[in-house]
């Protein structure tokens, strides 16, 4: 990820700033790339509109064991996992 830019005649505050915020989001990025995705849970009768979130994966509980599902912009597919 770049740096933020500023421009070199910005007050100094803004440039401590933009400098914080950028070791701040280097920092952040690294630390979500080293763990495991966790995506979003929710009850099988109790889904978001899939409509809302065409591209998204959910977790999905049945009351007995999770499935991941995914979103096509009309409906929650359930992914099917190869043994």
């Amino acid at each position: 990820m770049p740096a933020l830019t500023i421009d070199a005649g910005a007050p100094a505050w803004a440039q401590r700033f933009a400098g914080a915020a950028s070791s701040a989001l280097a920092a952040l990025r690294a630390e979500l790339r080293s763990q495991p995705l966790r995506p979003a849970q929710y009850q099988f009768d109790n889904l978001p509109d899939a409509a809302r979130w065409p591209g998204a994966i959910i977790a999905v509980w049945d009351g007995a064991a999770y499935s991941l599902r995914l979103s096509d912009g009309v409906a929650w597919r359930k992914l099917v996992m190869e043994p």
